[in-house]
């Protein structure tokens, strides 16, 4: 009956009647309505997809907005906090309009901490001001906490008008004492959004510059209601409190605003001194400037500074540096007492390689240390091996030299490549089980080769009383296939589960009682798809078959894992035991090639041919030993053309002998065995055609200022306009087959189909329709989603070769000076992971990719490429002089400052070994020769970087292009000493 009279008031929309109707209420008609408002409030708030009369779709309630007020004004009296919540999840009951009414005879014990509670998400509602918290104060209602208090001051001193603009009220803080006297203070205890309140607002009626609660509090401190003292030690310490960047920065403007006196900073200096351990610059500098005035003082706390000179001096922030050893040579001048202490903490600013930094610490000690402080000429041996030169040269008398960096002291050059790591091998049943449960994660790179050879390894011992083990795996595997991607997931990771999925069937199938469970978890997530396929128009149905699988953009580079996928999938489906043959053994998808003949004599034995794409990802990624043992085996136990095959892939002498019956494994082999290597005996092959930038990924490129047009709404004329624009661009040519975005063509259509079929060319088919590998290699979609997810997995197909990956990556993820999206630092960030465990076969696009990186706005790219340089120096296969014109011909293009290459040297770079000086030497000569006429910004720094190269190598400038270029910059006044120095 109450159900029934409340679902009347509801239909009708009788909010006056509401409120009596409630007081009504016991507490049995209570619980009988709450327990009837669960199907009202589906019927009326759940939102339903509707179409309209010309077939537009959008999403809409049923309820009006009086009826969503009823139903959660009826819920606020009836349910308790976790059944309310349900209902009204964002707290509309702080601007129904019926609340207000009921709260003057029923206030829910739940009240006061679901509004605490709202501080525990980032937004608080727009219309939740710090007014209507306190009249709940006052009525009794509310116990607010401090951070809720806090998170709602901000507002005090701002109105909406009608027009939406704001209005500055400064008295509104004035209409509760306890606001001044308490409340003010917590905002300096927890976060908020105060730093914020002047940057989005439109004032009608002040100026846009007024700092409004800057000019608040300094008001109300010059009438002494606001304690000045508290305030300036309050605004000091909240910088150490973990707040935002932003937020910190407002404190220190706050104090920097009331313009604190000389004697009151020396009063503050305990707060200054805590402030120097913040984690923000702006802060720290705010300190020691603070520190600057007062230092002259006879009560400057001396020790107080030098506790945290280490810790300044090893900044990253140069300004922080350098005011700290101006502020250490006054000690110096003011304290002679205490030169010993204060000198060994200038020795703490040589971490740094910056010839300004060292050479200014270097002054100092020059001037003011004495020869006989042993602890200060122990604390610079600590620092030789980090001093630049220069600072080296003026302390010549206090330093024993140093014994130079040994060409063959190489960090991580006996660490084991990454090829020679071999995988370990499964063997059971319930290693199987493990790795299925975890391989849909992308833990892994190599899972996806993995799973479905282990599946096909160990068929024999998957029987129908083992299949309930297999429950959680398939759990896993529908869940990546039906639920919202992962940061870490990928597209190989949703076809790996549908492989997976469709591999369960096949076990049902063979055991349809012990597969019972099984059963149950298909059926449970096909009925749970068909659902949401009913509900919703857009919907399309996740659970799909592996045969028809595609990803949206048309990407052909996934149907080389779907290939492999697809084979394991025939061999469980008609038992067949031999082995995938381009299984990893090692790390990064090598593969033994002892291994591989083994594998392929289970094939011979069995009188069946290995699939072709299969043979082919196993012939790129042949590993470089044991070479001369499979040789050795294939001589033995293989004839014909597999023999042939691998006597031309395996020895580097060998030539390519006819016939050529399957002329893609012959053309893959020549790749693997030098893919800018042309054979004659291969010319009558289609491959042939194929331009070389498909297996080498060299492409022509460049990098320059475009100029462009960008869109930018007129208020004025309200429409939007073209303006011009230009920005810095990498731009590279990239042959029509490896091109984003090229259209499959009728011809190529059998290909798609014949890639899916999976059969070795038929004795009717043209050998030659068989594609090889690296023509599947594309990235068509507009913009990048989640394939930075997969890129490693891509590059592990072919690791040894894997530059036309790079060329494609490159063109996508690096077209812009500064990453274009988040997902595009993601996809190089990958890519460069991937590469540090292999051994590379440099060419054009692998020193553009590695040189590009190294200019990156991004520091994590940059120290990842470094990390390549370092070790492709150490391998000694890295030609130094080919990423110093690459850069060279970047910065003369405008596609990257200088800073962010000076900045990687000085941070990643220098002093790593005798023989990396040397490269670095080579590098900065060459790159020289490519920088413009006229010196870019940044260029006095280089050229520092450059003489200290000198310095260490003990060489000097022999390069020609380099000494014109060097003299056309001398006419640089800044320049023009430093440069005579080198030429």
């Amino acid at each position: 009956m109450v159900v029934e009279e409340f679902a009347t008031i509801l239909r009708k929309e009788r909010s006056s009647d509401l409120i009596s109707f409630l007081r009504s209420l016991d507490k049995q008609g209570k619980k009988e309505l709450a327990a009837g408002l669960k199907p009202l409030q589906k019927e009326y708030l759940e939102y339903r997809q509707v179409s309209s009369l010309i077939g537009h779709s959008s999403f809409k309630q049923k309820a009006s907005p009086a009826q969503v007020n009823i139903l959660h004004a009826a819920a606020f009296v009836c349910c308790n906090r976790k059944e309310y919540q349900k209902i009204d999840g964002f707290s509309h009951f702080l601007n129904n309009p019926l609340v207000p009414d009921i709260l003057s005879w029923y206030c829910p014990d739940w009240f006061s901490d679901v509004i605490n509670d709202l501080t525990k998400q980032n937004w608080l509602p727009w219309n939740f001001r710090y007014n209507t918290a306190m009249e709940f104060v006052d009525k009794g209602y509310l116990q607010p906490t401090d951070e809720l208090l806090a998170r709602l001051i901000p507002q005090i001193i701002f109105e909406l008008d009608k027009d939406h603009k704001q209005r500055f009220v400064r008295e509104n803080v004035e209409r509760w004492p306890i606001t001044l006297s308490h409340h003010i203070w917590l905002i300096f205890q927890f976060e908020t959004d105060i730093h914020l309140s002047d940057r989005y607002s439109h004032f009608g009626d002040s100026k846009k510059d007024v700092k409004h609660w800057l000019e608040t509090l300094k008001h109300y401190t010059a009438l002494g209601v606001i304690d000045r003292e508290r305030l300036l030690q309050e605004s000091l310490l909240a910088t150490g409190r973990n707040f935002n960047k932003t937020l910190s920065g407002w404190f220190v403007e706050l104090f920097e605003f009331l313009e604190p006196t000389v004697q009151e900073l020396i009063s503050l200096q305990s707060q200054l001194i805590i402030t120097l351990s913040s984690q923000h610059s702006k802060a720290v500098n705010a300190a020691l400037n603070g520190m600057k005035v007062i230092v002259e003082s006879p009560e400057f706390n001396v020790s107080g500074l030098l506790e945290n000179t280490p810790v300044l001096l090893s900044s990253e922030t140069k300004s922080v540096v350098t005011a700290t050893l101006t502020l250490l040579e006054k000690l110096l001048r003011k304290h002679p007492d205490q030169r010993e202490a204060i000198t060994v903490s200038v020795c703490h600013a040589f971490i740094h390689n910056d010839e300004n930094i060292q050479n200014k610490a270097a002054k100092l000690l020059l001037k003011y240390h004495d020869a006989s402080r042993q602890s200060v000429n122990d604390e610079l041996g600590r620092y030789a091996d980090s001093m630049l030169m220069s600072a080296k040269k003026t302390l010549a008398a206090f330093l024993i030299e140093a014994a130079p960096i040994p060409d063959d002291i190489v960090p991580g050059a006996a660490t084991q490549p990454a090829e020679a790591v071999a995988l370990p091998a499964l063997s059971s049943l319930d290693e199987l089980v493990f790795l299925a449960s975890q391989a849909f994660d992308n833990n892994d790179p190599l899972h996806i080769d993995l799973l479905p050879a282990a599946l096909v390894n160990l068929q024999d011992q998957v029987t129908g009383a083992e299949l309930h083990k297999f429950e959680p795996a398939l759990q896993r595997a529908y869940a990546t296939v039906m639920n919202d991607w992962t940061s870490t997931m990928g597209y190989l990771d949703h076809l790996l589960a549908t492989f997976f999925i469709d591999v369960t069937r096949l076990w049902i199938e063979w055991f349809p009682a012990e597969g019972a469970s099984l059963q149950k978890i298909h059926d449970a997530f096909k009925k749970k798809d068909e659902e949401n396929k009913a509900k919703w128009s857009w919907y399309k149905s996740r659970i799909l078959a592996l045969l028809p699988w595609r990803v949206e953009s048309g990407d052909t580079i996934y149907l080389i894992h779907k290939a492999i996928l697809v084979v394991a999938y025939e061999k469980l489906k008609k038992g067949r035991r031999q082995p995938i043959l381009s299984t990893p053994t090692h790390a990064c998808g090598y593969v033994d090639p002892l291994i591989v003949v083994q594998r392929l004599l289970q094939y011979r034995a069995a009188d069946v041919l290995p699939d072709g794409h299969d043979f082919q990802i196993a012939i790129a990624r042949i590993a470089s030993f044991h070479r001369d043992e499979a040789l050795t085996e294939a001589r033995r136990v293989l004839t014909g053309e597999t023999l042939n095959l691998l006597e031309f892939l395996l020895n580097d002498a060998a030539r390519p002998i006819p016939p050529f019956h399957t002329p893609y494994l012959w053309f893959m082999a020549g790749i693997a065995k030098s893919p800018r290597q042309h054979y004659p005996e291969f010319k009558d092959f289609s491959y042939a055609q194929l331009p070389s930038s498909v297996y080498t990924g060299e492409v022509p490129w460049r990098s320059f200022v475009e100029n462009y047009k960008v869109k930018k709404y007129d208020y004025g004329k309200k429409r939007y306009e073209d303006e011009p624009a230009e920005r810095n661009v990498l731009r590279l040519t990239l042959d029509p087959v490896q091109s984003p975005g090229v259209t499959v063509t009728a011809e190529d259509k059998g290909f798609f189909s014949k890639l899916t079929r999976l059969v070795t060319p038929g004795k009717k088919d043209p050998p030659e329709e068989t594609r090889i590998l690296y023509q599947f290699i594309s990235f068509k979609a507009k913009y990048l989603s989640a394939e930075h997810n997969d890129v490693q997995r891509f590059i592990y197909l072919m690791p040894s070769n894997p530059n036309p990956i790079l060329t494609l990556v490159t063109a996508r993820a690096l077209e812009y000076s500064k990453f274009w999206s988040e997902t595009d630092k993601k996809m190089v960030t990958k890519t460069l992971e991937a590469l540090v465990d292999l051994t590379l076969v440099y060419n054009e696009v692998t020193y553009l990719f590695i040189a590009t990186c190294m200019v990156s706005s991004d520091k994590t790219v940059r120290s990842f490429a470094a990390e390549l340089w370092i070790k492709g120096v150490a391998a000694r296969d890295l030609d130094s002089t080919q990423i110093g014109r690459i850069i060279g011909m970047h910065l003369s293009g405008e596609y990257a400052p200088m800073k962010r290459f000076t900045d990687l040297i000085s941070e990643n770079l220098l002093k790593v070994s005798g023989a990396h000086n040397k490269a670095l030497e080579l590098l900065f000569t060459t790159m020289i020769e490519y920088l413009p006429d006229e010196p870019p910004v940044g260029t006095k720094r280089y050229l520092d970087l450059y003489a200290e190269l000198l310095a260490l190598n003990k060489s000097t400038l022999t390069s020609e292009p380099a000494g014109k270029r060097l003299k056309a910059w001398s006419s640089s006044a800044s320049l023009k000493k430093l440069i005579s120095s080198l030429v």
